[in-house]
């Protein structure tokens, strides 16, 4: 009997230990995607399969995974991530029934040896392994659920399940792309032997423009030499070199280990001065900019470049262009010569410290202009010796946005790349974001470049959540309507080829229609010529900051539409991105049109635009665009077959727009009861609310979260210049925007306490795909009250107002203090405890955020004080689980967090966080 307890309670041990073998799985974009995945019919989709586990008993027993897939859609193939060329995985399909559906059921023993995990990082690199997904012709319109579990040591585990959706094949007679680029940086297919997947997706590819423009770095040498012939007939590659980190070009696996400069990521050849990280440690891979700027030796721009540039152009010779992805960070480089070379650049009496030149430090900001032009002079460097090795090739950085110089100082990375540009070819501009940030940076480079073109990266295949759930089919078409019409000579879509049925549908939609009027973008650029107005928005007349009587709009939709005009020979091309989160009613005018169309096509949204003339499109025709919306409208030519809409029924429905919004203009009007006053103003170019108690107010941003943008006591600014700001409510669920726009509902001064309420509703839209936004319903709202000592006193409320309950998860974040403004890094601490940069949480806390992990333990209570030097901020944030301290060249937050809380329907729940402040 005993024995039998024994064997009993061992069986139950060793499937606890199995079960602890495998911690977890995450499957992209999947699992970003809210469990919902698409695939369109005839075409490969690949997912990507990563997971957590104990390395060694896996390696020793290996597990198997299944994925239990509708019969219409097939496992193509599954293969190892790491080494290249990659292997295939082995695995045996069995058809079965599901609820009266046919399923087939794919197992395969995973070659643990052979495939990347971690105990714990889900994140490793390239961890797990990849399956590819085929959907057969006439099974568009399933939707079935996808099981998949692993089987280890006998035991089902981890059993998950995701929502397939089959869509319509993408039709392949589009009209493509001549001289625009759609391309992606690379196939991880291709590091297979077999093309057949690869062969696909390339003339899927190829079909949005004839030739595609991929990287070539050090792996592709041992790419099988089927995937490099087939490469290179549908691609153009590019050299890929970067230097992150440091400023010191790496090019690995390019024949030169005999120089030393990179051998097994190392620097080993003598005399080289190594680079000195910010702290002082050493980085083995890199080298002292002193000697990157003077190269004594003449090697590193010779020999190094030119062999590694020959290998490469041997293996691909259309080899035309060379790409440095160039990203130093600002901090290092810090060794004794250099502190010397500063001191000089900047003109000091003596040679500072490292520390003394950190964020924060008043030296700070003539290090970052030392560091620019060091960093200038690489890049001129680099540039210069690829032209003269190889002349005929083009020279591009790829790099962050163009800014503004002033702004240049103030980023991570110390890097100006405007400084270059009459070195380089083209930026390829890292602007990973969409909407009006995406325009905003591409517009910039637009009218600053004067010989250099652009290429901007987007990266809606990124696997991280936080960057991945910036896209959505819709927003990535934006982005591609806002890439051509500024002029840009393509779109890379980074880093590969993980874009599910909706993205590449939206793709596929958007070039053939962009490629069909591509010759129209490729004419005559008429945007000063031009003229439009949002018509649905309030004229209110308001102060500036400087006193003056200016009418301003309210919301500004005429900021965040944007209009484009080209034209070529009589047909015109009129682009249109609304990225408001409301409808635009815009009035367009082209006052030099000489032609006479009747009808303008609207080729996105499938209307006509009827009634028109010549006189109507040189006075102004209106034009309808959804919130977040776009259009590109067709004028002249001949007019498509669409839904006609007349100018008659727009003015009209217009009228009853305005109508509705005058009944509620009320709330901009100045009202005062005693010493409190409630009026709107203009501040930093803005229209915001300002509640004034006393000496004090505080001026708030209903475009901006809500969040207290100017904060005044007496005759102080505690707040607001140059770029401090508070409240702003931030979800750790990456798929809620970080901005949300708040409406004025209330005000009350009667009390002691005058204050304003702002409210703010979570759509169903704010979501990158996937299965909604889980949030969708929820009523966001803000009050804001100020005491006669200039005290500030904000709750946030969530008020659920659906039948089921939402469960919350979120940190406030505030950024009283400006590091730029004082000139000294702040004394931040509680009553038994300091803080310096990072996330602080009570003991048994744990929060589902990236940035939380490590975090530190919070043994005080979350009241807080900020010696600044010059005053002192105490904040009260009782309630709060955690604090999280972030700071840059310019700015310090002082963030709440706050552990998830569910909100049951028809309640509410609230936080409020107190503010003081005094000058010393």
């Amino acid at each position: 009997m005993k024995k039998s307890l024994f064997t009993l309670f061992a069986a139950i041990y060793c499937v606890a230990l199995a079960a602890a073998n495998i911690h977890d799985v995450h499957l992209f974009p999947v699992d970003f995607q809210r469990g919902l995945f698409s695939v369109t019919e005839n075409y490969p989709y690949k997912v990507v399969v990563k997971f957590t586990a104990d390395v060694w008993p896996l390696h020793k027993d290996p597990p198997q995974f299944v994925i239990e897939l509708p019969a219409q859609v097939k496992l193509l193939q599954a293969v190892t991530r790491v080494r290249v060329p990659v292997e295939s995985i082995d695995f045996t399909a069995e058809n079965f029934t599901r609820d009266g559906k046919e399923y087939t059921r794919y197992t395969m023993t995973l070659p643990t040896r052979k495939l990347n995990y971690h105990p714990t990082a889900m994140a490793y690199w390239r961890n797990g392994f990849s399956i590819y997904l085929d959907a057969a012709k006439g099974s568009a319109g399933l939707s079935g659920d996808v099981n998949y579990y692993f089987i280890h040591k006998g035991e089902k585990l981890l059993e998950r399940s995701f929502r397939l959706t089959v869509m319509p094949e993408i039709p392949m007679d589009r009209p493509a792309f001549q001289r625009f680029r759609m391309t992606v940086k690379e196939f991880p297919s291709a590091r297979h032997p077999d093309t057949t997947i690869l062969a696909r997706q390339l003339a899927m590819w190829t079909s949005f423009a004839p030739k595609l423009y991929m990287s070539w770095s050090w792996e592709h040498y041992n790419y099988p030499a089927t995937s490099l012939t087939l490469l290179n007939q549908n691609a153009e590659f590019f050299f890929w070199t970067f230097a992150c980190g440091h400023s010191t070009m790496i090019l690995s696996n390019s024949g030169t280990d005999d120089l030393g400069f990179c051998v097994n990521n190392k620097v080993t050849r003598p005399g080289v001065p190594p680079f000195y990280r910010a702290d002082g440690t050493i980085d083995p891979q890199g080298i002292c900019p002193q000697y990157l700027v003077k190269d004594p030796e003449g090697l590193f721009y010779g020999e190094y470049l030119r062999r590694a540039i020959a290998k490469a152009r041997a293996a691909s010779p259309g080899m035309k262009t060379f790409i440095i992805d160039y990203e130093p960070l600002a901090g290092g480089g810090t060794c004794d010569n250099c502190m010397q070379e500063f001191a000089r650049f900047a003109k000091l009496s003596k040679v500072p410290t490292r520390e003394e030149v950190q964020p924060g430090r008043p030296l700070n900001r003539a290090w970052q202009l030392y560091k620019i032009n060091q960093n200038k002079i690489i890049m001129t460097k680099i540039a210069q010796a690829v032209k003269r090795h190889y002349p005929d090739m083009e020279v591009s950085f790829c790099s962050t946005e163009l800014r503004p110089s002033a702004e240049a100082v103030n980023t991570w990375d110390a890097v100006d790349v405007s400084a270059v540009e009459r070195f380089t070819d083209f930026y390829s501009f890292m602007i990973y974001s969409t909407g009006m940030d995406y325009y905003r940076y591409l517009s910039y480079a637009a009218e600053h470049l004067t010989t250099a073109g652009s290429f901007p990266w987007i990266d809606p295949s990124e696997q991280d959540e936080r960057f991945f759930l910036r896209y959505s089919p819709e927003k990535v078409q934006q982005n591609i309507i806002a890439t051509i019409a500024l002029g840009a000579r393509g779109l890379m879509f980074y880093p590969t080829d993980n874009l599910d049925g909706r993205y590449m549908t939206a793709i596929a939609r958007t070039a053939g229609i962009l490629a069909s009027v591509e010759d129209i973008y490729c004419g005559n650029n008429l945007n000063k010529q031009v003229r439009f107005k949002v018509l649905n928005t309030n004229r209110l007349n308001l102060f500036d900051d400087k006193g003056n009587l200016t009418v301003a709009e309210y919301p500004n939709l005429n900021d965040q539409v944007k209009v484009h005009l080209h034209e070529k020979n009589g047909t015109y091309v009129l682009s249109i991105l609304n990225y408001a989160s409301e409808k635009a009613v815009v009035e367009v005018a082209i006052p030099g049109y000489n032609g006479n169309a009747a009808v303008a096509s609207d080729l996105f949204n499938r209307r006509n635009y009827t009634g028109l003339n010549a006189a109507l499109l040189r006075n102004g025709f209106v034009i309808e665009i959804a919130a977040g919306g776009s259009a590109v409208i067709k004028i002249g030519g001949t007019p498509e077959n669409f839904p006609a809409v007349t100018q008659e029924s727009l003015r009209n429905a217009l009228a009853q727009l305005l109508q509705s919004n005058a009944q509620n203009a009320s709330i901009y009007r100045t009202t005062q009861h005693g010493n409190a006053v409630a009026q709107w103003r203009i501040f930093n170019r803005k229209v915001m609310f300002c509640l004034i108690h006393g000496e004090n107010y505080v001026t708030i941003d209903p475009g901006v979260n809500g969040s207290v943008a100017e904060w005044m006591i007496g005759r102080g600014i505690t707040v607001g210049r140059p770029a401090g700001r508070l409240s702003e409510v931030i979800f750790y669920d990456p798929s809620q925007p970080e901005v949300r726009e708040y409406s004025i509902v209330s005000v009350d001064l009667a009390g002691e306490l005058p204050a304003v309420v702002l409210r703010s509703e979570l759509k169903n839209d704010t979501d990158a795909g996937g299965s909604g936004n889980l949030l969708a319903g929820l009523i966001m709202e803000k009050r804001v009250a100020l005491t006669i000592d200039g005290e500030l006193i904000i709750t946030d409320s969530f008020i659920n107002p659906t039948d089921h309950d939402l469960t919350v998860a979120f940190r406030i974040k505030h950024t009283p203090y400006s590091v730029w403004k004082a000139g000294n890094p702040p004394v931040v601490a509680a009553k038994n405890q300091t803080f310096l940069p990072g996330v602080y949480l009570k003991a048994g806390v744990a929060l589902d955020w990236y940035a939380a992990k490590g975090a530190r333990e919070l043994t005080a209570d979350p009241v807080i004080t900020i010696d600044t030097g010059r005053s002192v901020y105490s904040l009260d944030y009782t309630g709060a689980c955690g604090l999280y301290f972030w700071k840059n060249q310019v700015l310090h937050t002082a963030e709440a967090l706050y552990a998830p809380v569910t909100v049951k329907a028809g309640e509410t729940y609230s936080v409020t966080s107190k503010f003081n402040h005094r000058f010393k």
